[in-house]
């Protein structure tokens, strides 16, 4: 059986992992978003012209 320093230490790093994946992915999904709209916006001013 592991120590509690050791248990807490696992416990830390592993909730620090699940919080960078989980900012990642809200980073990624906002950039695509963000890519589509301008491709959207970029669509509307080549056909407006």
């Amino acid at each position: 059986m592991r120590s509690h320093k050791q248990q807490i230490l696992m416990l830390m790093i592993g909730s620090l992992v699940v919080l960078a994946v989980s900012l990642i992915l809200v980073l990624g999904w906002h950039l695509r978003h963000r890519a589509v709209d301008a491709a959207i916006v970029k669509a509307k001013t080549d056909l407006a012209t």
